[in-house]
């Protein structure tokens, strides 16, 4: 029901796509300026306005077909009906680039097409809405060889010039991961008589974890180590302390990995204890609080009042952010807002339903798991354009901690 994989985000193509606002001619170059949304600054107490929302798509580039001479058809959806949208083609050389083309595109409704000729070289295809004068690009970039065929690295859905390398192999399993509370301890107890109750998570049920204390972090597994009782994920074990400059060690085996989590602690001769480094404050029992999480699905949808319609989405645990966390139980959240933020949140509309199949899932960090979006409507939906937003929320995280996915679903009458 859920596929695993390795999912690995590669950082943005910063340099090739940036978010424009305007060319201007030098030496018959094209330069590209580094700023969106142009506009001239707004005077003191005017709210600052921003281009209507838009975004697009490219078709999958057959093999063997000449793009030179087979136009490139590209679609769109723009929130402003009464916007202008270009589409601009542009030759990246070094260190300036070349405007070769400008299309204007066709809009009907909340929807927008355009063909475009590609040239040899590699091609920025840039999109342009423009509303009274304020303006915002979006750009992909293509290397398009000399018999017009086409490669490049495709976008993930929703986030045009974003790309991503993802690994099918089934077999790879998310690493071990090991974590625990120190407790709260009483003063005068003899902790060298009266065991240390330890708690704490791992990442597998069926692993096996021993608990002991040593005076080397790094040593040996000793003999008078404590074996940890395992209940689905969480572990617990009780353990003698010994005076000194100690570490306590909670060590996961599985399949030939080891994960360890060890604090150091100061015992006196009377078996109390002093201190505690690298003391944890069971954050990251549940899940790490940069466990983040992107939906990924078809970013725009156009539906018909009283239509039902499946597709498959993808949730992504992010990258960038340490592997070790341990995994977590997540469920899903929906609502609709104003525009593409994500707030103020309101309420599906009357008539539209959204479901996501499985309902929760168990999330690790650099995978990937698959699930069925269905978007249900009524006839009395009314038609329009709808930003709705889609959450993988794991328990006991902050929800400004985990980033939602943007689905936007135009509405056409029955």
């Amino acid at each position: 029901m859920i596929n695993r994989i390795s999912f690995t985000f590669l950082s943005l193509l910063t340099a090739c796509i940036l978010l424009l606002t305007g060319c201007k001619e030098i030496n018959g170059n094209t330069e590209l300026p580094d700023s969106a949304n142009s506009q001239e600054e707004p005077a003191e107490g005017e709210i600052r306005k921003t281009a209507p929302y838009f975004n697009y798509r490219l078709p999958d580039f057959q093999d063997g077909v000449d793009y030179t001479e087979e136009p490139v058809h590209i679609t769109g959806i723009v929130s402003d009906p009464g916007a202008s949208v270009v589409v601009n083609v542009i030759l990246q050389g070094s260190p300036s680039v070349v405007l070769l083309d400008t299309i204007e595109a066709t809009i009907n409704g909340y929807n927008f097409e355009a063909d475009i000729l590609l040239k040899p070289g590699r091609i920025i295809i840039e999109v342009m809405v423009e509303k009274e004068g304020i303006t915002d690009r979006r750009r992909i970039v293509v290397n398009v060889a000399e018999d017009g065929s086409v490669s490049h690295l495709p976008a993930p859905p929703g986030f045009p010039g974003q790309t991503s390398t993802q690994v099918w192999d089934e077999t790879t399993e998310p690493a071990l991961t090991i974590d625990y509370r120190w407790p709260e301890l009483q003063d005068g107890i003899d902790y060298t008589k009266k065991p240390v109750h330890i708690s704490g998570k791992v990442s597998y049920p069926d692993a096996s974890v021993t608990v002991y204390v040593t005076t080397e972090a790094s040593s040996e597994v000793p003999p008078d180590a404590v074996k940890a009782t395992v209940n689905g994920f969480d572990f617990e074990a009780d353990v003698l302390l010994k005076p000194g400059g100690i570490h306590v060690v909670a060590m996961a085996e599985r399949e030939g990995q080891t994960a360890s989590r060890h604090m150091t602690v100061g015992v006196t001769e009377d078996g109390s204890v002093t201190y505690t480094s690298g003391k944890s404050d069971g954050s990251s029992l549940p899940t790490h609080s940069w466990a983040v999480f992107y939906i990924q699905s078809d970013s725009f949808i156009n539906i018909k009042a009283g239509e039902t319609r499946i597709f498959n989405a993808c949730v992504a645990t992010n990258d960038g952010f340490p592997s070790d966390a341990l995994p977590a139980e997540c469920s899903f959240k929906t609502w609709r807002s104003s525009g593409a933020n994500p707030g103020p949140k309101e309420p599906l509309p009357e008539g539209m339903t959204i479901s996501i199949e499985p309902s929760s899932f168990l999330a690790y960090m650099y995978m990937s798991y698959d699930f069925t979006l269905k978007i249900e409507t009524t006839g009395n939906l009314a038609p329009g354009l709808y930003f709705i937003h889609l959450q993988a929320v794991p328990p006991n995280l902050p929800e400004w901690d985990t980033r939602s996915g943007l689905l936007v679903i135009i509405v056409e009458g029955n």
